[in-house]
């Protein structure tokens, strides 16, 4: 009997001993779990992945902060798939092997939805960590991203724009070497979003930086510089766009229409009676030239050249739809006396209102 007992004794005392193992065993891998959900927790508020050795606090600057950033996003859906997993009792073996999951359907795909999202998150965070660029989304034309970059010599570059600017051509040469890469990507953007208009991109570009040359009172020298540059050839895109639409706009209007000035083409009894240089405004408003460049072409100011255009319209407009005083009117009159009077107002308003001749009295006031 007294062996027995001992027998029973140090059995008992084994199974307690053994229970009191299994319990310090869950007890150790409870801890090691809530351990490993606080380490997850503290980097993903740091904004970076447990066990990412490439991971920076600055893995996701401006998103890290915010509701606990991408990278939290991230850990919170590895642990809702971890979980899942273990309450869907899923058999890794018969994954593994090929096998169904024992789980519904519904879970199962709920799992797959997590693990795909799980990767596209980890490889966009990663993504934007190895990113050696800076994107600049402020684009003209709506929506193009434009690489801005960096210029490796400020101080040769500003040394190189003064140089330009006094006239050096190779200077100039250098320039047009040193900022074409970025400006060229961005041309062929603006001229693959818009199909072909028969623009060039070395066209954009040397318009760019002549216009950018010309002065302005900018400062010049530096990564503002370029960014300024980019701008312009936005500019420079969108005035030639505009230019291209008026001209095959006015090249399919009707010539049958009642106003003149909306035809395409001008009838041939009405240009029989033209002026070389009305025949040259005519020419240059149907390019689609603005009303500066129209007056740069003929040598006078923008509203002069504006004014004569109307005029002119006027005029066929009153020959297209003759009245009985126009008609006399018009028949009565010399085209070279209807000229001379032109000009003679273009000088007129050249010259602004008539002054007092020095030295004559002042008008009376009136009483």
């Amino acid at each position: 009997m007294a062996r027995r007992r001992q027998r029973h004794q140090r059995a008992r005392a084994a199974f307690a001993g053994a229970r009191r193992a299994a319990g310090r065993m869950a007890g150790d891998r409870d801890r090691r779990r809530a351990a490993r959900r606080s380490r997850s927790t503290r980097a993903a508020a740091r904004g970076t992945l447990p066990g990412d050795r490439a991971a920076r606090p600055s893995l996701l600057q401006g998103g890290a902060r915010t509701n606990g950033g991408r990278a939290a996003v991230v850990a919170r859906a590895i642990r809702r798939r971890r979980s899942r997993a273990r309450d869907g009792g899923i058999d890794r073996d018969a994954r593994r092997g090929g096998g169904r999951f024992p789980c519904s359907d519904r879970d199962r795909r709920g799992l797959e939805r997590d693990a795909r999202a799980d990767s596209h998150a980890v490889a966009r965070t990663r993504a934007a960590h190895r990113g050696h660029r800076r994107i600049d989304a402020r684009t003209a034309c709506g929506g193009d991203l434009a690489v801005t970059q960096r210029s490796p010599d400020p101080r040769r570059e500003a040394e190189l724009v003064r140089r330009a600017r006094a006239g050096d051509q190779e200077a100039l040469a250098s320039l047009l070497r040193l900022w074409q890469p970025s400006l060229e990507s961005i041309a062929r953007a603006l001229l693959r979003r818009h199909g072909p208009l028969g623009f060039e991109t070395h066209d954009l570009v040397a318009t760019s930086i002549r216009r950018l040359l010309g002065g302005r009172g900018v400062s010049l020298g530096g990564d503002s510089d370029l960014g300024l540059l980019q701008h312009i050839l936005r500019e420079v895109y969108a005035e030639k766009v505009r230019g291209e639409i008026r001209r095959r706009r006015r090249e399919t209007e009707s010539v049958h229409s009642r106003d003149p000035a909306e035809r395409g083409g001008l009838p041939e009894e009405w240009s029989r009676g033209l002026a070389p240089e009305e025949w040259e405004l005519v020419l240059l408003w149907k390019q689609g030239l603005s009303w500066a460049q129209i007056s740069e072409h003929l040598g006078v100011p923008a509203e002069t050249a504006r004014k004569r255009w109307h005029r002119l319209m006027r005029r066929l407009r009153e020959k297209s739809t003759p009245s009985t005083e126009s008609a006399a009117s018009e028949s009565a009159r010399d085209p070279s006396v209807a000229r001379e009077e032109d000009r003679s107002c273009d000088r007129a308003e050249d010259r602004g209102p008539p002054r007092d001749p020095p030295g004559s009295a002042p008008p009376p006031h009136p009483a």
